[in-house]
This record gives C-alpha cells, sequence and structure tokens, in this order.
C-alpha cells in the first residue's frame, strides 16, 4: 500500500528562518473541479523536488485532502495526499505552477487545489443547496491572506483554472438543489458556468483586496465522457470563453496520456499542466489573445457535392491530421450527418495551412450537421496545429526500472501504470526523456448547415460581431431584452426573422409587419446569453445577448 514515506516529505522549511518575516508578492494560483482537477488515480509521482519560487499553503498541494497548518507557506513538494491512501498525486497544478516559474514569467507561486472528484458544476457552486464544496476556494483565498500577512508580504490571486464537465455530461452528482439533476444543456451548462465564475471572481476581489478580476481558464471536456453528438459541454466552454474576455479556453485534454477510467496518469497530468501554464504566459505575461484550435466557417464544395470544407482559426499553423502523438481516430474524429442519418466518410485530408476538406459518400445537400471529437470517436480526434512552444518537463518512462529491477517511479503494489498509447515522434518511437509537446489540438465541436445554406460562419470571439452583409442594422448591441432591426429590405408585410445560435440551431423565429421605414422589434429576453445570428432574406447580423 501507498503511505507518505513513499515520498517523504522534505525537510527543507526552516522554523527559525519562519520566525524572521520574508516579505513577498504571492502569486496565488487556485485549481478547482472534479476529479481530473485534482489529480486522481495520476498512478504516481513526477514532480517531486521542488522549483525553486513554488509554495503551497501547509504539507501538501491538496487543500481539502488531508492538508493541514494551512498559513504555514512551505516550498511546493509531490508526495501523495495521507487521506486517500496514495490516490492522489500529480494534479495539474502542479505542472502549471512550476511551468509558469520555470519560464521566468512569475516568482513566489503559490499553487492550491481545491477541487472535489465526482461532482457536477451545481455540487460546487457556491448556489448549491446540496454541498458546501465552494467553501473550500473561499477558505483557500482566506488562508493564503493570512498565511502572507504573518510574514508581512501581499498575495493576489491572477488566474483561477476549471477543470470540470464530466458529471454534466453523465448527469451524476446533484443539481441545485436535493433531489434534482445536474444540468447537461448547453445553455445551462454556460449559465452556470458564468455565474461560477462570477462568484470566485467576486470573492477572490473581496478576499485579497485586489481590483483586478482573475483570468478564468478552463479546459473542454472531453474524451470518455462526452455524451451526444451536439457537445454541449464542451461546447458551452468554448463558447463561454469565445464570448467573454475574462474567460480563456486551453483546449481539449483528450491527446494526453491516461491510465483508467478516464483519468488521466502522471504524464498526462503534468503534461497539461504544461499546456495550462503555456496559456497562462501568453495571455497573463506576454497580453496575447489565445483561442484554442476550432472552426470559423463551414461550407458546401461549389463544384462537387459530396464535400464540405472546414475552415478553422489556426494559433499556428500549419493544421495536421496527427497519429503519432495519440493514435488514429477512426474519421480522424469527424462525423457527419444528413437528415441526421450518419454518413461514410471517404476521405478527410488538410488543405492549405487552415482548411479540412471532408468528403462523403452521397451528396450533402440537404442538412447536414458536422462533428468533431464527439460521443461516437471517443471524444477524441486527431487534428492539431504546429505550436513550437517549448514544454520545460519531459515525458517519462513511467514503468522505468532501476538496476535492482524495481521501479523508479513507486506505486502501489507491483504493477504496470503504462498507459494503452504513448506519444511518438516522426521516426515513430516514443518520446522518452524529450518536452511534452504543446501544441493546440482542436477543440470537440457541433456545428449544423441548413438546407438552403451553402456557407456558415461561425462567431468566435465578442470583437467578431460585424454584419456580414450591411442591409441588416441592429440597435442596442448588446442588447438585453428588446431588439431593434432596421433594413431596406424590410419591405413586405410578414417577412420572416429567424434568430439561430452559434452551432446553427434556430433558436426563435417572428413573422413581423414592418413598422415605417423598414422598422422592426423583437423581444429576446427569453434568450440565454450569448451571440446570435439575426436573418431575414438574404440578409444577416450578429448581435450579443447580455
Amino acid at each position: 500500500t501507498v503511505n507518505a514515506q513513499i515520498f517523504p516529505l522534505l525537510s527543507i522549511w526552516n522554523n527559525t528562518a519562519a520566525a524572521t518575516p520574508d516579505p513577498k508578492e504571492y502569486t496565488h494560483l487556485i485549481m478547482y473541479g472534479q476529479s481530473l482537477s485534482t489529480g486522481h488515480e495520476a498512478g504516481t509521482a513526477l514532480s517531486r523536488d521542488n522549483a525553486e519560487g513554488v509554495y503551497m499553503l501547509g504539507q501538501q498541494v491538496w487543500f481539502n485532502y488531508g492538508n493541514y497548518d494551512y498559513t504555514e507557506i512551505n516550498p511546493l513538494v509531490g508526495h501523495p495526499s495521507f487521506v486517500m491512501g496514495g490516490d492522489l498525486f500529480e494534479p495539474a497544478i502542479m505542472g502549471a505552477a512550476n511551468h509558469i516559474r520555470l519560464k521566468g514569467a512569475a516568482d513566489n507561486i503559490i499553487a492550491s487545489s481545491t477541487g472535489d472528484s465526482g461532482k457536477s458544476i451545481e455540487d460546487l457552486s457556491k448556489e448549491s443547496q446540496v454541498h458546501r464544496i465552494y467553501g473550500v476556494y473561499t477558505q483557500a483565498l482566506s488562508y493564503g491572506k493570512q498565511a502572507a500577512a504573518r510574514t508581512q508580504s501581499t498575495v493576489s490571486c491572477p488566474a483561477i483554472f476549471w477543470l470540470q464537465g464530466e458529471w454534466n455530461y453523465t448527469r451524476e452528482g446533484s443539481g441545485l438543489t436535493s433531489g434534482s439533476q445536474p444540468d447537461n444543456t448547453k445553455a445551462g451548462y454556460k449559465n452556470l458556468l458564468l455565474k461560477l465564475k462570477d462568484n470566485m471572481q467576486d470573492d477572490a476581489q473581496r478576499i485579497y483586496g485586489q481590483t483586478e478580476r482573475p483570468l478564468f481558464i478552463t479546459y473542454q471536456t472531453g474524451g470518455m465522457y462526452v455524451r451526444g453528438r451536439t457537445v454541449n459541454i464542451g461546447m458551452a466552454q468554448v463558447e463561454a470563453a469565445n464570448e467573454n474576455d475574462d474567460i480563456v479556453c486551453a483546449g481539449p485534454v483528450y491527446q494526453m496520456t491516461n491510465y483508467n477510467h478516464g483519468h488521466l496518469d502522471a504524464n498526462g497530468y503534468r503534461w497539461y499542466g504544461e499546456m495550462l501554464g503555456k496559456v497562462y504566459n501568453k495571455v497573463k505575461i506576454a497580453g496575447e489573445n489565445f483561442m484554442p484550435l476550432q472552426p470559423k466557417s463551414l461550407h458546401r464544395d461549389a463544384t462537387n457535392a459530396k464535400k464540405v470544407i472546414v475552415k478553422f482559426r489556426v494559433p499556428e499553423p500549419p493544421l495536421v491530421l496527427d497519429t503519432l502523438t495519440m493514435p488514429k481516430i477512426i474519421d480522424y474524429g469527424f462525423l457527419i450527418y444528413q437528415n441526421r442519418a450518419v454518413q461514410t466518410i471517404t476521405n478527410v485530408q488538410v488543405v492549405g495551412d487552415d482548411a479540412v476538406e471532408i468528403t462523403c459518400a452521397a451528396d450533402l445537400t440537404n442538412e447536414i450537421e458536422i462533428t468533431y471529437a464527439g460521443e461516437n470517436a471517443g471524444g477524441q480526434g486527431n487534428l492539431r496545429d504546429s505550436d513550437p512552444y517549448q514544454a520545460v518537463f519531459n515525458y517519462v518512462d513511467i514503468d522505468e526500472k532501476d538496476g535492482q529491477g524495481n521501479f523508479i517511479y513507486p506505486r502501489s503494489g507491483n504493477r504496470s501504470l503504462r498507459p494503452t498509447y504513448e506519444p511518438r515522434n516522426a521516426q515513430k518511437q516514443i518520446i522518452y526523456n524529450q518536452p511534452y509537446p504543446l501544441y493546440n489540438f482542436c477543440i470537440g465541436f457541433y456545428y449544423r448547415l441548413l438546407k438552403n445554406e451553402n456557407e456558415l460562419e461561425i462567431i468566435t470571439g465578442v470583437n467578431d460581431v460585424q454584419a456580414k452583409r450591411n442591409a441588416l442594422h441592429i440597435y442596442p448591441n448588446p442588447v438585453k431584452d428588446e431588439l431593434r432591426i432596421e433594413s431596406g429590405s424590410l419591405t413586405t408585410d410578414n417577412e420572416k426573422i429567424e434568430m439561430v445560435d452559434l452551432s446553427g440551431r434556430i433558436v426563435g423565429a417572428k413573422q413581423v409587419s414592418p413598422l415605417q421605414n423598414g422598422k422592426a422589434t423583437l423581444n429576446v429576453s427569453y434568450l440565454p446569453k450569448g451571440v446570435y445570428i439575426l436573418k431575414t432574406g438574404n440578409n444577416r447580423a450578429k448581435f450579443i445577448k447580455e
């Protein structure tokens, strides 16, 4: 059985020195979510040594799994949680904090894991009437404030990392009230996510007295947990990031190595921690606008009715169908429906630096739906960019043994921790002792192209809200309850106006009689917050619902 003796606490702090104030400016990075946020079932620990300038509150990075003496700031070291009997080893927050520090982006980082395994977003919400888990997050802030004050230091929280969504896909756990189920709809999850984000930012500002709202960095839930062809939870996470400047989606996790039950292995957790660290450095340190690899438009091929082309927003071109970092997924993760029937895909290929051409056996002349990394693909796919950003840690042979035949990385029992697939290089060799590849793999997505449409322009950001054609004018924009439109084309009675969400789904349609000078008014109070396309005739415009 694994116990604390496997990874003894390093006696690297000095009680005498702690008595003397050593003022610092601490950066507190907090991770929240369910089991992938805590590093469950990693199998062993890789980050066992302290990276100078990275700390933890108490005796371990986990704030709520057997920690104690919360107001003591100690060097961050990796060891299993005492309470969980060795189940917790390598949470992604350790890889993220160490990456940020070793890249020289920040000093005096405090890393805290405050999540809880097997929980819905409702269970983790401040408004939950079933659980009080949210209080762990606010306690981490309160104790961080006290710990900094003990040495006359200051502390602030510039970023919160959110890794959750699995139990909303599977509808396990609880809703906000006793006896209710978790919300698995895109709109419902997005609203819960935005409320949680606001609460966490508000509490960080209140407790730490900071004026800057923490950046909210989410991953996209994927892999074996995806349910339904419309990728509801994953789309909610990506759209929330696209529509809000204070949310960034770091991308999917499906390309990381995993061990069992959908959890990552130690390499996978540290690898994704580096992905999070990369995104933090790009946004918070370099001031870049990071957006994960995702579609920007899809259209039918003008000369071949069997083809559809998806254009992408590519962080670092060119696009690659990668069957080395992860194994080949059927049709590289793409799936096309026509009139709700699955189509046979005969070819998938990258065209240029930023497009993928998909060819089917039948003509695609009716309504079509395109998904990637959906349920039928196991929540996975092979499409990535070519980001050259360098990791600071190497992928290791988790089952490597010493000269006496003992595992170098201890684990519970004499068992293999090797994943079913390990990433390979261009020579098709496993990348042992080589840096983790930090490519941006494509987010899982679902979009729909209506029968009479040849192209769908996908909105990926508030700043993209511009009229596709200038014939429609919308005001106010953004809007809360009532939307007014003006168009020279609204000249006949009973003009049909449709509102479509980012997935191409019609969320509202109304026959209106135009007012004077081609003006009309629409009630949009029922729409969830988000970005929409308004269509009338051949004219389109985009608007934000606040």
